[in-house]
């Protein structure tokens, strides 16, 4: 369809942060620095008990906070590597052949521990995502939850055992990613977690493997979260593919929500803007976006996006 012109020159803003802009070894260490400090917050707080003798409540308390804490350093992994991978930009280098195999073995490396099909959901899926986002196509149009099903959802997540299971591969939820996920990336993910769970039973603590095993849950429900703040309710529905996606501004959103995957309207506008300058391609469109959009667009009612109470945008 034919774009708005503000639209447009919101799109040619972004030439200047485009990832082939920038200087390939800095963004090449920030990224794998990123992952290395992540990689050491997840091992880091799986061996914790090993320097400390807790009480029960000692206990109970590291596997509330280690769950956590696991849980957002591997959806932090996840949205760093998987999603920029997708893009071909979280290594960068100038042999595109090179770049492309780098991209793909990185994005593999953390799509099979978590049991996803990177080719297909990611490589090719994500891709599908920018141009028909929210569309029966789109392997991620169910990934949209609001209100009580967003709520009960992410509830089951957390307190059901074996619900996480059922919901990746069984439900209705997971129709429109049918084929999506070979049989063998389910043998990869079962295998590493039996393996990882037992090495931390054994030589760590059966609490250290209950926590590690509880991240999972975490990091699905920080996923549900996402997607609700992306493309949840109304939104999901307007004419213009790039007014189906939301930005979403809270106190917390570096920590729970990182590496800016929040500014959400600014990515499906130029995805080939890499994470860490999509807060200065924000402020740069920021005066050419029209005022009777901006409210909608750059979203602070956090709670009715989450209820699925905010119209799409008019």
């Amino acid at each position: 369809m034919k774009q708005p012109d503000w639209i447009k020159k919101c799109i040619n803003k972004s030439r200047d942060f485009n990832y082939q802009r920038q200087n390939h070894f800095l963004h090449n260490f920030i990224n794998l620095f990123s992952v290395a400090i992540h990689l050491i917050i997840i091992v880091t707080v799986a061996i914790l008990p090993l320097f400390f003798n807790f009480n029960l409540y000692g206990y109970v308390l590291y596997f509330l906070l280690g769950s956590f804490s696991i849980g957002i350093s591997s959806f932090a992994l996840f949205i760093l590597v998987v999603h920029e991978a997708s893009h071909e930009m979280f290594i960068l280098i100038k042999n595109k052949k090179i770049k492309l195999l780098l991209n793909r073995i990185s994005g593999w490396a953390i799509c099979l521990p978590l049991g996803v099909n990177y080719k297909k959901h990611w490589e090719v899926g994500h891709i599908t995502h920018h141009l028909h986002p929210i569309e029966k196509v789109d392997p991620q149009a169910n990934n949209r939850l609001t209100g009580k099903k967003l709520l009960t959802t992410c509830l089951l997540l957390l307190l059901v055992p074996g619900y996480a299971y059922f919901h990746r591969y069984i439900s209705k939820v997971s129709s429109a990613r049918k084929g999506h996920t070979n049989i063998w990336v389910q043998i990869t993910f079962f295998t590493f977690w039996l393996t990882s769970l037992f090495l931390l039973y054994q030589f760590v603590s059966i609490v250290s493997a209950m926590a590690l095993l509880h991240s999972l849950f975490v990091l699905m429900v920080l996923n549900q979260l996402k997607g609700s703040l992306e493309h949840g309710g109304e939104v999901a529905f307007h004419e213009n593919v790039y007014l189906r996606s939301r930005t979403s501004l809270f106190l917390l959103r570096r920590f729970i929500m990182p590496f800016n995957i929040t500014f959400h309207f600014e990515h499906h506008l130029a995805f080939a803007v890499p994470w860490y300058n999509l807060i200065r391609y924000h402020k740069s469109i920021y005066s050419i976006v029209p005022d009777d959009y901006k409210r909608q667009i750059f979203n602070r009612q956090i709670w009715k996006q989450l209820k699925g109470e905010l119209p799409k945008i008019s």
